[in-house]
Protein backbone atom coordinates (compact mmCIF):
# COMPACT_ATOMS: atom_id res chain seq x y z
CA UNK A 1 0.00 0.00 0.00
CA UNK A 2 1.36 3.20 -1.29
CA UNK A 3 0.36 5.66 1.52
CA UNK A 4 2.14 8.97 2.99
CA UNK A 5 1.66 8.56 6.84
CA UNK A 6 2.50 11.73 8.93
CA UNK A 7 5.40 10.81 11.52
CA UNK A 8 2.85 11.27 14.79
CA UNK A 9 0.30 9.31 16.06
CA UNK A 10 1.79 5.45 15.86
CA UNK A 11 1.00 3.75 18.70
CA UNK A 12 3.40 0.40 19.66
CA UNK A 13 2.09 -2.64 20.77
CA UNK A 14 4.58 -3.69 22.82
CA UNK A 15 4.16 -7.04 24.67
CA UNK A 16 3.03 -8.94 21.30
CA UNK A 17 5.76 -10.43 19.06
CA UNK A 18 7.55 -7.96 16.86
CA UNK A 19 6.61 -5.32 18.96
CA UNK A 20 4.31 -4.00 16.03
CA UNK A 21 3.67 -0.45 15.36
CA UNK A 22 -0.25 0.61 14.53
CA UNK A 23 -1.04 4.06 13.06
CA UNK A 24 -4.59 4.99 11.86
CA UNK A 25 -5.11 8.37 9.72
CA UNK A 26 -8.71 8.93 10.73
CA UNK A 27 -10.22 8.58 7.40
CA UNK A 28 -10.59 5.20 7.18
CA UNK A 29 -6.61 4.05 6.40
CA UNK A 30 -4.63 1.83 8.57
CA UNK A 31 -1.24 -0.14 8.87
CA UNK A 32 0.32 -1.88 11.65
CA UNK A 33 3.84 -3.27 11.26
CA UNK A 34 6.44 -5.47 12.71
CA UNK A 35 9.51 -7.51 12.55
CA UNK A 36 9.98 -11.08 13.20
CA UNK A 37 12.26 -13.86 12.56
CA UNK A 38 14.51 -11.56 10.67
CA UNK A 39 11.31 -10.77 8.49
CA UNK A 40 9.55 -7.56 8.02
CA UNK A 41 6.02 -8.12 7.92
CA UNK A 42 2.70 -5.46 7.57
CA UNK A 43 -0.90 -5.32 7.21
CA UNK A 44 -3.07 -2.40 5.89
CA UNK A 45 -5.94 -1.38 4.71
CA UNK A 46 -6.91 1.55 2.62
CA UNK A 47 -10.60 1.93 4.09
CA UNK A 48 -12.60 0.37 7.17
CA UNK A 49 -9.06 0.14 9.10
CA UNK A 50 -9.56 0.49 12.80
CA UNK A 51 -7.57 -0.46 15.91
CA UNK A 52 -9.52 -3.73 16.69
CA UNK A 53 -9.76 -5.02 13.28
CA UNK A 54 -5.65 -4.59 12.18
CA UNK A 55 -5.00 -5.90 15.60
CA UNK A 56 -6.77 -9.45 14.45
CA UNK A 57 -5.46 -9.25 10.74
CA UNK A 58 -1.91 -9.37 12.66
CA UNK A 59 -2.66 -12.11 14.96
CA UNK A 60 -3.84 -13.89 12.18
CA UNK A 61 -0.98 -13.38 10.48
CA UNK A 62 1.28 -14.21 13.58
CA UNK A 63 -0.52 -17.07 14.32
CA UNK A 64 -1.02 -18.52 10.49
CA UNK A 65 3.10 -17.85 9.66
CA UNK A 66 4.37 -19.16 13.09
CA UNK A 67 2.80 -22.72 12.39
CA UNK A 68 5.16 -22.69 9.07
CA UNK A 69 2.30 -22.05 6.95
CA UNK A 70 2.40 -20.04 3.78
CA UNK A 71 2.60 -16.31 4.13
CA UNK A 72 -0.55 -14.67 4.12
CA UNK A 73 -1.46 -12.85 0.94
CA UNK A 74 -5.03 -10.40 0.73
Amino acid sequence: MHYTWKDEGFTTLELLQGNPILKLDGNGAGIVYWYLGGFSWSVGMSQGASADTLKDLYFKTVDVNASGAPAVVG
